[in-house]
């Protein structure tokens, strides 16, 4: 295996990995419906978790679907990490992405960036673009994760490819 492609393979295998154990992790807890609780961050609302005993930690993910978010309000909430998304195949960018990262950070949460994985779509160049609008990790930041779901036909829509 070539060199560029052997640190390609690595950095996808680290990405789902990543995902894999968040995933992993938050196997212990179900989310269920709780109509009296829904505070709003943009245009977000929070679900309540039903866990284990024990400590645990509050997490959130968002897109442009939750439009402009008031950073502060999620931290002083007791939101202590998110996950923004960046990307989707080989040419979206979430338009509030860079907005969250900055302001994610600013207001004390810590950040990661996801993928909205496409199946139809070459993995390695997903990777590229993920790893080019994210840019280099900062401390304190999360690794990157994959958002994989299942999509009809296993097709992303045609402005992603």
């Amino acid at each position: 295996m070539k060199k560029g492609k052997t640190i390609l393979y690595n950095k996808a295998l680290f990405a789902f990995s990543s995902f894999l154990l968040f995933t992993i992790y938050l196997v212990g807890c179900e989310v269920e419906d709780y109509p009296g609780h829904y505070p709003v961050y943009g245009n977000a609302i929070e679900a309540v978790r039903v866990c284990a005993d024990g400590p645990t930690v509050d997490g959130i993910d968002v897109s442009h679907w939750q439009g402009n978010i008031n950073w502060r309000a999620v931290k002083a909430d007791g939101i202590e990490f998110a996950f923004m998304k960046a990307t989707q195949g080989t040419n979206f960018i979430d338009s509030e992405f860079e907005n969250n990262w900055i302001e994610a950070k600013e207001a004390g949460v810590l950040r990661g960036a996801y993928h909205f994985f496409c199946p139809n779509i070459d993995g390695s160049d997903q990777a590229d673009h993920l790893l080019s609008v994210m840019g280099a990790l900062e401390p304190g930041d999360l690794p990157p994760v994959l958002d994989v779901e299942w999509v009809p036909d296993s097709i992303c829509p045609p402005c992603c490819s």
